[in-house]
C-alpha cells in the first residue's frame, strides 16, 4: 500500500528506545576481527516514514557511520546534523526518486530542494498567531484558578521547536518502493558518511489495536493485515521479532475496583527459576558449561540478564525486563527479551517522568516561599 515518505527529519520521531536489536559501526574493526557493535536507539537516525494500511507503523532510517559516541539526551544522540541530511535530501533521496518515478504527474508533489521541504513542513503563519492567543488565553485562566487547568504557566518550559511543524509527507506507491530503495543504496555508496545505511521498520502501542480473547485469533488479524501492506521478500528474518504480549485484568469486582502489582518477591523468584532453566538450556546446547571460561580463564558472563524497575516509589511493587545475551540458546532460538511491567504505568509513560529519574525531583523539597529559593554564595 505505500509509505508516508517524511521529507524532513522530525526529532520526536527519532528512535530512542530500546528495540533489542543491535547494529556494526563502520570503520571499527580492529586487527584481531572485533568490531564496534552499537544498541539501535544509540545510533544516528530519522524516521523515514509510515506505512500505510498497518497502524502506527513506521520505518527509519540508520546511519551507523555518523555515530560519534554516547550522549546524555536521547535525542541529541540519534539526531542527524543538519549539513548531512541536507546532503542526504538533495545528493542521495530526491535524485533516487526522480531516476525511478518516472511521472511528471506524482513528481510536481515532490519539493525539488531541502529548503523547499523545511519550508512546507512550516506552520502556517495564521495557525500560530491562534496559538500564540489560546496559550495567552489558558495562561490567564490558570492564573484565576490557581494553575489547575492543565495548561503550561507562564514561566514554565517553552514549547519544543518540533511543535510547530507538521509532519509533512508525501505519498510514494509500492510499485516504485523495491527500485527506489537499490537506486537509494546506490547513490548513497560512494559517501563515506552513509556507510552501513540501513532500514528499520516497527510498530509500537498497538495493543488495542490487535487485542483479540485469544492468541489464534489476534495473530489471525494482525497477519491478515500483515500481509496486504508488506512484502516479506525485503524483511530479513533474523532481525526480525513480533512482540506477543499477555494482559491480566482482575475480575468485575463491582463498586470498588482491584489493582494488580508485580511483587518484588514474585519477580525474584520467577527470575530464580528463569535463570535456573536458561543455564540447563544453554549447557544441553554446549553455549554455556561447557565453554564457560574464555581462554583467559574468566568466567563468561550468564547467558541472561535482568533489569528492575522500581515503581510508583513502593518498595515491593517491581516491573522487570529479562535480556539474553548474544550466543544464549534463548536468542539463537527466537526468544528476544520478556518483559513483566504493570499496566497502570501507562500514566507514567504518557509523560515520560518518573520518580528519582527526573533532575529536578530536589526541587519538590524547596520551601515555596520566594525568599528561601535565592542561592547564596
Amino acid at each position: 500500500m505505500g509509505i508516508q515518505w517524511y521529507t524532513q527529519s522530525h526529532v520526536t520521531l527519532n528512535l530512542v528506545d530500546n528495540v533489542h536489536l543491535s547494529m556494526e559501526i563502520p570503520g571499527t574493526r580492529e586487527q584481531d576481527g572485533t568490531v564496534t557493535i552499537q544498541p539501535l536507539h544509540n545510533v544516528p537516525n530519522y524516521c523515514l516514514g509510515r506505512v500505510i494500511g498497518l497502524a502506527d507503523t513506521f520505518i527509519w532510517a540508520f546511519f551507523p557511520a555518523l555515530f560519534s559516541g554516547k550522549l546524555s539526551d536521547p535525542y541529541s544522540q540519534t539526531c542527524i546534523p543538519r549539513k548531512n541530511f541536507v546532503h542526504w535530501y538533495e545528493e542521495v533521496m530526491l535524485p533516487a526518486i526522480q531516476a525511478v518515478i518516472d511521472d511528471n504527474n506524482i513528481l510536481q508533489y515532490i519539493p525539488k530542494t531541502h529548503a523547499i521541504a523545511s519550508s512546507d513542513c512550516s506552520a502556517p503563519r495564521e495557525a500560530l498567531a491562534a496559538l500564540e492567543v489560546a496559550e495567552g488565553e489558558e495562561a490567564d485562566m490558570e492564573e484565576e484558578l490557581g494553575g489547575f487547568t492543565g495548561a503550561k504557566r507562564r514561566d514554565g518550559a517553552a514549547a519544543l521547536p518540533g511543535s510547530r511543524r507538521k509532519h509533512f509527507y508525501v505519498t510514494l506507491q509500492p510499485r516504485y518502493l523495491a527500485a527506489l530503495w537499490e537506486e537509494i543504496y546506490s547513490r548513497a555508496s560512494p559517501w563515506p558518511e552513509y556507510a552501513g545505511l540501513r532500514l528499520y521498520m516497527a510498530a509500537k502501542n498497538t495493543k488495542l489495536t490487535w487485542m483479540r480473547p485469544t492468541f489464534e485469533s489476534a495473530l489471525a488479524e494482525w497477519q491478515h493485515h500483515w500481509n496486504s501492506a508488506v512484502d516479506e521478500a525485503y524483511i530479513d528474518p533474523e532481525v526480525t521479532y513480533i512482540d506477543i504480549g499477555r494482559q491480566m485484568t482482575p475480575a468485575d469486582t463491582g463498586p470498588h475496583g482491584r489493582v494488580l502489582l508485580w511483587r518484588r518477591c514474585c519477580m525474584d523468584r520467577l527470575w530464580r527459576r528463569r535463570l535456573q532453566w536458561s543455564r540447563i538450556q544453554n549447557r544441553l546446547y554446549h553455549r554455556e558449561e561447557d565453554a564457560c571460561k574464555d581462554d583467559s580463564g574468566k568466567r563468561q558472563a550468564p547467558p541472561i540478564r535482568r533489569t528492575t524497575y522500581p515503581f510508583v516509589t513502593l518498595r515491593d511493587a517491581r516491573d522487570m525486563t529479562i535480556t539474553p545475551s548474544s550466543s544464549s540458546w534463548e536468542l539463537r532460538n527466537g526468544l528476544v527479551y520478556s518483559q513483566f511491567y504493570n499496566l497502570i504505568k501507562v500514566p507514567f509513560d504518557a509523560a515520560k517522568q518518573y520518580p528519582f529519574q527526573n533532575r529536578h525531583t530536589e526541587s519538590m523539597a524547596l520551601d515555596p516561599s520566594p525568599e528561601y529559593n535565592v542561592p547564596t554564595v
